[in-house]
């Protein structure tokens, strides 16, 4: 049995995860996680499991800076999540013209 693409990138999105809180338990620090299209190759449920993971460390003080080009991701985000729009050089809040 051969393991998809999918389920290998969010393994080692686990791992990374894993890795940074371990750091900043060590180093007693905190850190920004900075995240561009980690999950391009997630399927909808998978990448909708992902983004209560990163809501369940915001929640937890974790600061998740995520960015895609993938605007169909935004309605698999939790409810009260905030979601900023960069677009030729300006800085918006989605839904803003």
């Amino acid at each position: 049995m051969q393991a998809s693409r999918g389920t290998f990138e969010q393994l080692y999105l686990c791992i990374r995860l894993g890795y940074v809180r371990h750091y900043e338990q060590q180093q007693r620090a905190e850190l920004p996680l900075l995240m561009d299209d980690v999950a391009v190759n997630f399927d909808p449920g998978r990448m909708s499991r992902t983004f209560e993971a990163l809501g369940l460390l915001c929640a937890a003080g974790q600061q998740v800076l995520f960015f895609t080009c993938h605007e169909e991701l935004i309605h698999l985000l939790p409810q009260g999540t905030n979601v900023f729009r960069i677009r030729d050089f300006a800085f918006s809040l989605y839904g803003e013209p």
